[in-house]
């Protein structure tokens, strides 16, 4: 019996054409078809034949081709939890997980975004860039009720409580941007140059 590989259909032995498409049949393309055996007469036959064409005998059905795993199958000595039977043996735990590290921050963009919103009474951003956020929010909302004094302090004086508050409002912008200098310093770990 041989099998033609255009149309897949089962020809006599010695056959030249496909019974079945009219396709050459030649020495290279010629593969011999999957036969089986009759378990009555042990005679030939093709592979989806029901019945034996020699004795009429029933034929086995085809074997199932088992496919292929999904997912891949564990070892034979992979043992997912430790044995009840082994005290010492550790308990299990999850496969470790690489985490990616976040990109360093720009150490310049840090104090540049300190200094010159302070400079407009908006502190803390520089430390919320640079991760500290506990420390800007006390900047911030430190520096709200401070300007909210000065404010106050400068309508009550009719301008004249501004000749103190610029200056120090001017000490602590360069405060804060000398403490979030040595943050950055104590931890290089976070910020590139």
């Amino acid at each position: 019996m041989i099998t033609c590989p255009a149309c897949n259909t089962v020809n006599p032995d010695g056959a030249k054409f496909c019974v079945g498409c009219g396709a050459p049949l030649t020495a290279e393309q010629v593969r011999p078809a999957d036969r089986v055996a009759c378990p009555s007469c042990n005679a030939a036959n093709p592979p989806d034949a029901q019945f034996c064409v020699s004795c009429g005998a029933p034929l086995p059905p085809p074997e199932a081709v088992p496919a292929a795993p999904l997912i891949e199958t564990a070892p034979a000595s992979y043992e997912p939890f430790p044995s009840a039977a082994d005290p010492g043996s550790a308990a299990w735990a999850p496969p470790a997980i690489p985490l990616s590290a976040s990109p360093a921050k720009q150490r310049g963009m840090a104090l540049l975004l300190e200094i010159l919103p302070a400079c407009f009474g908006i502190f803390g951003i520089g430390w919320f860039y640079g991760g500290h956020t506990t420390a800007g929010t006390l900047w911030l909302v430190g520096m709200l009720v401070w300007e909210s004094m000065g404010l106050a302090l400068s309508v009550v004086t009719a301008g004249l409580g501004c000749m103190c508050f610029v200056p120090i409002n001017l000490a602590v912008v360069a405060l804060s941007a000398v403490l979030l200098n040595s943050y950055i310093n104590q931890h290089p770990e976070q910020f590139s140059a």
